[in-house]
């Protein structure tokens, strides 16, 4: 029998859930739209809603991408900024229900987790994911494995400071790389310079037909990924920076400030081997991580 898996993937506005098979793939999934403000309640109602027609597939343990940051020893969600979402036991809440051993982790964290397993870096012991979405977060795999640090916080990467020209960050600091780099911030420098309220997506379009507005926009989010990038590189001697989330959709348009940062600020006589790619995972990293995580705990990856 089939070793099937239920991953869940809680976004800043959806929520994912899908079975996947021990090869990693993606059998059947639905989604459901999370209003603007929400509760813990809301979130419960709407997994089991959703898990309800897969549990025919009889899984074996779930997998929980959480926003945020997360106790992964204790599947406790304890801290979502955008959301009342705080100490949120989601982890054993939801074993009750279901009878099934349950693991719960950051969602950058088990994108790289995915990336790690089913993705571009199977063979590589270090790296590093970021995704660039709403917000811009970090996860490191170091000699094989998931570094999460001391509290399970490690790779806040959108927290790097790269310059305070610009906006007060949702952390309360000046500076973050999330302020320059993100989907939001990639919106709110254009309207500054246009007066027109579009998203990141469309000022995308705008660039790949020339418009000079658009492709300084993207030039100047390149420039700020770039120095964060080169902290990690720096830092961890690592070769492989995997980029996600729906910004990463955007990434030619990055590379080039990327790339020209990059060389400015990396010692590039000990990390020759750099390279920066886009996830082979696809929009759905986090539920396929998800997924990954809850086979690595259980042993059958």
């Amino acid at each position: 029998m089939a070793t099937n898996i239920l991953a869940i993937d809680i976004g800043g506005s959806k929520i994912s859930v899908g079975i996947m098979d021990e090869l990693g793939k993606i059998i059947e999934n639905h989604k459901s739209v999370l209003p603007k403000e929400y509760d813990q309640n809301y979130i419960l109602d709407s997994i089991y809603g959703l898990i309800e027609p897969l549990m025919k597939y009889q899984p074996k343990a779930i997998g929980i991408a959480v926003p945020g940051l997360t106790d992964a020893k204790s599947g406790v969600w304890k801290y979502a900024p955008f959301s009342g979402v705080s100490e949120f036991r989601i982890c054993d809440i939801i074993s009750q229900k279901t009878g099934l051993p349950c693991f719960a982790e950051n969602d950058v964290n088990v994108c790289a987790v995915g990336e790690k397993f089913y993705g571009c870096t199977k063979d590589d012991e270090n790296f590093i994911w970021v995704t660039i979405s709403n917000g811009v977060g970090g996860a490191i795999y170091l000699n094989g494995e998931l570094f999460v640090g001391n509290r399970g916080n490690a790779g806040e990467i959108g927290h790097f400071y790269v310059n305070d020209k610009t906006y007060v960050c949702g952390c309360g600091r000046r500076g973050c790389l999330e302020t320059f780099a993100s989907g939001q911030a990639i919106s709110r420098e254009y309207q500054k310079r246009t007066g027109r309220i579009v998203t990141a997506k469309e000022i995308s379009e705008l660039a790949r037909k020339g418009e000079k507005q658009a492709l300084e926009v993207f030039n100047r989010a390149g420039s700020a990924l770039g120095k964060a990038f080169s902290y990690c590189v720096n830092l961890l001697n690592i070769n492989k920076i995997v980029v996600g989330g729906g910004v990463s959709s955007s990434l030619d348009l990055i590379m080039p400030s990327v790339e020209k940062t990059l060389k400015k600020h990396v010692f590039e006589q000990a990390n020759d081997k750099l390279i920066v790619i886009q996830t082979a995972l696809g929009y759905d990293a986090a539920l396929i991580g998800a997924g990954a995580l809850a086979q690595k705990n259980m042993k059958i990856l």
